[in-house]
């Protein structure tokens, strides 16, 4: 009869974490946000990059999937590359083409109002500013009102 083995496999996360100079929460925290730092300028050259692509796209009839997802591409880099209202914007694009996929709401004009907004905030800074906020929750109220899921 055989018999069973029982065996622990090598944990190296606990090995520093257990350690007595494992770093901290707040210095992890502060290590990876000078790792985003450092890639700052890539992450805003790929948003700049998926903003033309994505703008290219909604020009021309039957792109929505491939749209879709640049709006995803944008949405989830944005923030990191300290373009936030552009990625709220790109998320606001995308919860749309979805919802049209769906058969929920649509209007082509709110659409057309996300696109130019989405190129004048690439022609600003891209930043979260008060201004910048406050057109963010008028096109969210825009999405609300023809039944736009979030």
């Amino acid at each position: 009869m055989a018999k069973a083995r029982i065996f622990h496999p090598f944990n190296t996360l606990a090995k520093i974490l257990g350690s007595s100079t494992a770093p901290t929460a707040d210095e992890l925290m502060v290590a990876a946000q000078a790792n985003v730092e450092t890639l700052a300028d890539d992450l805003r050259a790929y948003v700049e990059n998926e903003c033309t692509e994505l703008l290219a796209k909604a020009a021309r009839p039957g792109e929505e999937q491939s749209l879709s997802q640049t709006a995803l591409n944008i949405a989830e880099v944005a923030g990191s590359a300290g373009l936030a209202a552009m990625g709220e914007v790109a998320r606001g694009i995308r919860a749309m083409i979805v919802s049209r996929a769906e058969g929920h709401g649509w209007d082509n004009q709110a659409f057309q109002l996300h696109l130019v907004t989405l190129a004048r905030f690439r022609a600003g800074s891209g930043e979260m500013t008060p201004e910048n906020a406050e057109l963010l929750k008028g096109l969210e109220a825009v999405r609300h009102k023809i039944g736009v899921p979030e």
